[in-house]
């Protein structure tokens, strides 16, 4: 009996009962039987007695693997919905990848599980031994650099220690906070020097008046005198000559400085024509070809578009001969049938780079576009000209001003 201790008891205990009932009939018939007889109800007693304890020690050994293969599903089902790229990594092997992770690093669903450092070669090689986040820079499967932000935390995966790594795309993110910044800094160059262009265009408007304006004005009460003492009726006739020429002179210089402050075509003939007399007198003394193209507008716009689009056209234009060494220039105002009106300036002249320093005109036309709901574009490269390109809302002047009962 020392040997039966080698076979142990079921491990359900309901199973016992059945196990003491038989064993005494089982004993009786081996006792009783012939001894051929016995040793064949011995075999078969032992055979099936080995054939539960295998039954029993297959599905010990199985129950593992199905909770592994239970496990993975889960993690499957968990991360194949993820937008982001989940990543499960053991000894710097991938062996997990969700279906984002091989959309955003490009990976085909039927290729072996790679190494951590060739899909993410910026990556410190040690992985931490805590939870972290950190922003990676890495090629994506179309072929462009993103930016990412990457979170890795250590835990346990079949038992083993692995790291679970959460690849999150920011470079849309990142591109609109670099044009966040890029704004903010040409916000902040115009705040500091708003003040500086105030003064220097009122110092120069008194330099004018005092210099020009003022001395004409002298220069005509002094021939005045001159002719009312002047005896000599030929002499007291070059004199009022001279004083009506400089009358003509002065006010040619007080039209042109209004025409600076307030254009006066604006208000007596409108856009299209203002637009014109403006190109025609900022490029008609330069060596530069100019063509314009602006067809009749179905309505008068609001003062404010108006005012708006013959601003940035001015500054453009005047960037174009200060800076552009332009052989020929193109200007063109249209209608647009959802509401907006588009000005193009171009240039065929040296043109810049975009990411470069730039001057406080760009920030002032894009400010007044988007001031008013518009907005602005250039395309420009070194030695390729300009394009400015600006919608702006085309709000008929009538839908703009007060009605008959308005205060």
């Amino acid at each position: 009996m020392g040997r039966l201790r080698f076979f142990p008891l079921p491990a359900n205990r309901q199973h016992w009962p059945w196990l003491l009932l038989s064993l005494p009939a089982l004993a009786t018939t081996v006792v009783a039987a012939q001894p051929v007889w016995r040793i064949a109800a011995l075999a078969v007693g032992l055979g099936a007695w080995h054939q539960w304890q295998r039954q029993r020690q297959y599905a010990a050994g199985t129950q593992p693997e199905q909770q592994l293969r239970q496990h993975q599903r889960n993690i499957g089902a968990l991360a194949r919905p993820l937008p982001d790229a989940l990543l499960i990594v053991q000894q710097a092997q991938v062996i997990y990848r969700n279906p984002a992770a091989e959309r955003l690093l490009g990976l085909a669903a039927d290729t072996p599980a790679p190494s951590l450092a060739a899909l993410l070669p910026t990556l410190a090689p040690a992985l931490p031994e805590q939870a972290l986040s950190q922003h990676l820079s890495l090629q994506g499967g179309n072929g462009q650099t993103l930016d990412t932000l990457v979170t890795i935390a250590p835990f346990l995966h079949e038992g083993r220690p692995s790291h679970l790594l959460l690849v999150h795309d920011i470079t849309q993110v990142e591109a609109t906070r670099r044009q966040l910044q890029a704004s903010n800094r040409e916000l902040q160059a115009m705040a500091q020097r708003l003040f500086t262009v105030q003064e220097d265009e009122r110092r120069a408007i008194s330099r004018d008046m005092h210099d020009d304006i003022g001395q004409a004005i002298t220069a005509m009460k002094l021939a005045a005198h001159a002719a009312i003492d002047e005896p000599d009726p030929a002499q007291r006739a070059d004199d009022l000559g001279l004083l009506l020429e400089m009358a003509d002179q002065t006010v040619g210089r007080l039209r042109d400085l209004s025409t600076l402050l307030r254009p006066p075509q604006l208000d007596a003939l409108g856009l299209e024509a203002a637009l014109s007399w403006q190109a025609r007198t900022i490029l008609r003394n330069r060596a530069i070809d100019f063509a314009v193209d602006i067809p009749p507008l179905s309505q008068r716009p609001a003062a404010v578009s108006e005012q708006t689009c013959f601003r940035i056209a001015q500054e453009s234009l005047t960037n174009i001969v200060r800076h552009a060494h332009a052989g020929s220039v193109q200007l063109s105002l249209h209608e647009l049938a959802d509401g907006w009106m588009r000005l193009c300036i171009s240039d065929d002249g040296d043109g810049f780079d975009l990411d470069g320093p730039r001057g406080l005109g760009l920030a002032v036309m894009r400010e007044r576009a988007q001031g008013i709901g518009g907005k602005l574009d250039i395309q420009t490269a070194p030695g390729a000209g300009t394009c400015i390109t600006c919608h702006l809302p085309f709000t008929p002047a009538a839908a703009t001003e007060p009605g008959p009962g308005a205060a």
